[in-house]
This record gives structure tokens, sequence and C-alpha cells, in this order.
């Protein structure tokens, strides 16, 4: 496996992560003459130190006390800093991006402790690599629709989908900002296949929230090769990313509704676009594009009457792409991207005392003096000292 050395703390955050030190102070705590002080080498850093430094930097507290400073070449958070697109986004940005792929390491490693194996295989899509991304893309989208045995009609829930048909994908959610990343998508040796959807900006609509969960997937199962890991940010155009983001939004609006289905639609452009948002929970930019690319209909780049947008996203679907778990969670300082894979697992590890209270504390980035309890109430699990035999783990999309 490939290793990259790097020679201290002022380049992992210079070089590597390309954070200003304004920023890591402000982000861990720890005073702007202390960190000029630890990135000189003069001493070690507490325990506390060491351990905001990791959930700011996504490497282990452990090998940030090295010189040189190890890092795999298949780490996801290697990879996404060598993306242009992890380059042009802001230091908050950057560190809630890392703190998601810190979660879905905490994943892995919770999977294993409960005897499940976190890294089963997806099904691997090819297609043709000499047709243009959209073509590329809708090839996928039947070859996907037809292994995952899904009938040509809409998708009730997207959410549900990877819960019942691909179970082996972790599904997150977290704040990457309103101008952050739509998604990401990530995996390597020491992280389950994962998806991170942004609450924020354009998610904060289900039908968009839909068409992001499909964009994800098809970096999942298209552009994820084996044994290497798999690192992309969503929602951005660099020349590199270019191809594949327009491959993965050609399969998303495809999956959603497929193109067979277009010759039920009505005649009149507008009628059409209504249709496939009411009944296939697609969002209008995706209508107006789709109808575009099949029919060659011309629809404004905005609708023009906002009433019949907002009428055409039905209720059903704000339920059924609804981030469960995230907003009745019953302690508000857990990160979204803790309240739910990561607080199951750690939640029933605790209740069958595999993990001690502190870990449990600690990968809900909380104290052993919190309420620690309504987490297993919110799951319906006991506490350690009052579990009786084995208890089933609660099923959480």
């Amino acid at each position: 496996m490939a290793i990259s050395k790097i020679s201290g703390l002022k380049n992992v955050r210079e070089k590597l992560l390309g954070y200003k030190l304004i920023s890591v102070s402000r982000l861990t705590g720890i005073r702007l003459a202390r960190l000029q002080a630890l990135e000189a080498d003069e001493g070690p850093p507490t325990v506390f130190e060491a351990e905001e430094l990791s959930r700011v930097y996504g490497i282990d507290a452990d090998l940030l006390a090295d010189r040189p400073i190890r890092l795999s070449a298949k780490d996801v958070v290697q990879v996404f800093t060598d993306l242009d697109e992890f380059r042009e986004v802001g230091d908050f940005e950057k560190v809630k991006i890392i703190e998601a792929a810190n979660a879905a390491r905490d994943v892995y490693e919770l999977e294993l402790l409960a005897g499940k194996q976190p890294n089963l295989p997806l099904p691997r899509i090819g297609y043709g690599s000499n047709a243009p991304p959209y073509q590329q893309g809708a090839e996928i989208a039947v070859k996907l629709r037809r292994r995952l045995g899904l009938e040509t009609g809409p998708i009730s829930s997207v959410r549900d989908l990877f819960r019942d048909r691909l179970p082996t994908v972790t599904l997150l959610y977290a704040c990457l900002g309103r101008e952050g990343p739509a998604a990401l998508a990530l995996a390597d040796a020491h992280r389950p296949a994962t998806i991170v959807l942004n609450m924020e900006g354009k998610n904060e609509n289900p039908c968009v929230r839909r068409f992001s969960l499909a964009h994800e997937l098809c970096h999942l199962v298209a552009d994820w090769k084996p044994r290497q890991p798999l690192a992309i940010l969503s929602g951005y155009y660099s020349d590199t990313a270019l191809a594949q983001e327009q491959r993965a939004n050609a399969f998303a609006v495809r999956f959603l509704c497929p193109q067979s289905e277009l010759t039920s639609l009505p005649g009149k452009p507008l009628d059409a676009a209504t249709q496939m948002m009411r009944g296939y929970g697609l969002h209008y930019s995706a209508a107006r594009l789709y109808l575009f690319n099949e029919r060659n209909a011309k629809l404004p780049d905005q609708p023009i009457d906002e009433t019949t947008v907002s009428a055409s996203i039905d209720h059903k679907w704000e339920e059924a792409e609804a981030p469960n778990g995230i907003f009745d969670f019953p302690l508000s300082a857990v990160p979204p991207e803790r309240r739910t894979r990561v607080a199951i697992l750690a939640a029933s590890l605790y209740s069958r005392g595999q993990i001690l209270r502190d870990r449990f504390a600690e990968l809900l980035r909380l104290t052993p003096a919190d309420e620690l309890e309504k987490v297993l109430d919110f799951f319906d699990l006991n506490p350690p000292d009052s579990a009786a035999g084995t208890q089933g783990e609660t099923n959480l999309s």
C-alpha cells in the first residue's frame, strides 16, 4: 500500500488540507499561539488537543504524533485532499467533509465489533466507454433497475430503496453548508460504501434529495473501482469531474423516471414536467432537462407558475424522503452524521456491554455525563446493567 510522508502538523494543515491557522483554532478551540507551538514541535499535544486535531484533520491521533506523519494513499481523506473540488470549498465545508468521513470510519469499526461484514460488494454496472456521458448514465439506469428487480413505475422512496435493496450502503446525513457539496460518495478499506447527503441548500427540497441520492448511487455502482478508494464531492463541475457528474445526473433522472415512461406522459411540455414531478418525484430542473434531451421540448429555466411547482411536490415525497432519526433525535448536541448508523450501532453495543460508556459518549461526540440513556430510549434499548440476553437491532435507514 502506497504511503505518503508529511514532515509535521504545519504541512498537514497547509499543504495537505489547505486550512488557515485561524480556522483550525476556531474549529478545535486550541489557541493560536498554542497551535503555532505544536506546529513547531515544541512539545507533544495533550490528549484533548490530539483528539480535536484528529477530528478536524481526519487522521488518527496516534499518527499525528509520528514524525514524519505517514498516511495511506488509499485513505479517502488523502484522496479528497487531491481533488480540485475539495480545494475550492471553504475551511468550514472542509472540516464537515472530514467529520463525515470520520463517521463512516466509525461505522466500519462498529460493524466489525457487532460481527457484521461492513465491506460487502455492490453490484458493478458497466457502460459503453465511447458513448457520451448522458448515454452512459441512461445505460447504467436501465441495467441497475433490472438488477434490483424494479418495475417500470416510480420509486416510492429512494431512502428506503437503500434499506431494502442495497443494505450494504451506509446512508448518512450531514450539514455541509449551503454552498458546500450536495453529497459525498466514499469508500475505502476502513469505510463501507457510504453516501453522505447534505441536509442544507437545495437538498432541503425532498425531490432534490431523491435526485441527489440516485446521483450518488451511480458513483457507487459505476465509478468505484475494485480495491480502490472512492472519494467524490458532488455538485462541482471541474474539468476532471465534468463527464463523471454528467453521467451521474443522466443516471439519476432516468433511474427515477425510466425512458420507457415518457410515451405515457402528456404532450404539452409543462404538463409532462408536472407529471414527472408529481408522479416520479423529479425536481423541476431535472424534468426540464430530461424533456429537452428526449423530446427537444423547451421550458423556461425557472417555472413560470411557482404555485404549480409547489403543488407538484406532493406531500408523499416529503414523507418518503425524510431523513429518519435526524430531527427527532433526543440530544441536539450530537452531529447529524452521527445520529443514524453510528448512533444505533453504538447504542446497541453499549446496551449489550460490548463498549464502555466513555466510548459510547465519544462516538456521539458527547461526554459520559450527558444523558446517554435518552439515546437508548430512542432506539428502545435497555441500559447495559439490565440488558438481558441478545437484543435485536433497530432497523434505521
